[in-house]
């Protein structure tokens, strides 16, 4: 049997893991639901990158006849999660952009109306006391959008790493 290298694995099982969230994430645009930030969308989306990494790994180990040591199943772990997050970054960006560029303004509108229905008594300004008005608090959250990208990397290393940590502490076999 032939000796595989983890890179050739990463690259195949991330775009492989990349393809299925580019893919979820299209049929929740064509749904029109990529607004809603609910359990279910993010669970899935945890799902997806962990089953990618689980698949990685087991395809690993048979292909090296079962040996696979913790160090190459983080090392496979991180690499899928980088390429599904620099991945899932390019989509967004085509997204936010081109696809729908009025999707920041659609997001911080439907972000105030949530904001009135569950929390009216907060929709004060700390500075002058008085209500929000939509364009205040647009104006006041504008600079979130910049936090997506970040976010999106540092929580799939995280779970890429935390997950693989814990398989290769299951299926390790030195």
């Amino acid at each position: 049997m032939k000796a595989i290298s983890p890179k050739s694995q990463i690259i195949k099982f991330g775009l492989y893991t990349l393809f299925f969230t580019i893919s979820f994430q299209l049929m929740q645009f064509f749904l029109g639901t990529h607004y809603e930030n609910d359990n279910t969308s993010n669970i899935v989306g945890l799902l997806i990158l962990v089953l990618g990494i689980l698949v990685c790994a087991l395809d690993y180990k048979k292909t090296s006849n079962g040996l696979i040591n913790l160090k190459t199943i983080l090392k496979l772990g991180t690499g899928i999660s980088v390429i599904n997050a620099l991945g899932y970054i390019i989509y967004f960006v085509l997204l936010t952009n081109i696809i729908e560029p009025t999707f920041w303004d659609t997001a911080w509108n439907i972000a105030y109306e949530t904001a009135i229905e569950q929390n009216p008594e907060q929709m004060t300004n700390p500075e002058t006391g008085e209500f929000w008005s939509k364009q205040d608090f647009i104006g006041y959250l504008e600079w979130t959008k910049n936090l997506v990208y970040p976010f999106t990397i540092v929580s799939n290393l995280f779970v890429g790493f935390m997950f693989s940590l814990l398989l290769g502490l299951i299926i390790k076999k030195s």
